[in-house]
């Protein structure tokens, strides 16, 4: 839960802090009762973690900000783009959370397309989707300066996800199997 980025590590331990209340468990040493649906005080709840939303009213359309960026030339490609991304339409982030809604399953599901894939291909490919500049490369050393700390991480470190345990217990795919099939097209 540590990352070199302050507002990131707060985001971070905020998110771990509200799925423990939610699967209603004690929180860290010294924080004190868990509250409402702590351990043994009610049945024990479902945390949908998703990939990386794409769709209409995202970032990643056109108009959000990460597609104006593209589309502008302005979101450069690290050196080495090894980082994986696991990307997620938002029609199917509704199809989980109704699933989860419907099933009896509880615990932690992280909820995901079935093609993570590395940035050096994914925003490439986003970026001539959407009709924007090939992405231009700058030395992996700059990514965080020029980008920010968790862009530059989610472009060359992030490791992905994969939903198999969402596809078992919850009963639940994807609509749209791979990013390919949508990403930059709405």
């Amino acid at each position: 839960m540590d990352a070199p980025d302050p507002g990131w590590a707060a985001t971070v331990r905020a998110v771990a802090a509200l799925e423990r209340l939610v699967l209603g468990a004690p929180g860290p040493a010294g924080a004190g009762s868990a509250g409402p649906g702590s351990a043994g005080a009610g049945p024990a709840g479902v945390v949908l973690r998703y990939g990386t939303l794409y769709g209409p009213g995202t970032a990643y359309a056109r108009t959000g900000a990460t597609g104006q960026a593209v589309l502008a030339g302005r979101l450069p490609l690290p050196e080495g783009a090894a980082g994986i991304t696991s990307f997620l339409h938002v029609e199917d982030a509704v199809g989980a959370a109704v699933a989860a809604v419907e099933s009896d399953a509880t615990g932690v599901f992280h909820v995901t397309d079935d093609e993570p894939a590395p940035a050096d291909q994914w925003l490439p490919h986003y970026a001539r989707t959407l009709g924007g500049p090939a992405p231009r490369t700058v030395p992996a050393a700059l990514a965080p300066r020029l980008l920010g700390w968790f862009v530059a991480h989610q472009l060359t470190a992030a490791r992905g996800a994969a939903s198999g345990r969402a596809r078992t217990a919850l009963g639940w795919k994807p609509g749209r199997p791979s990013w390919r099939d949508g990403l930059g097209a709405e």
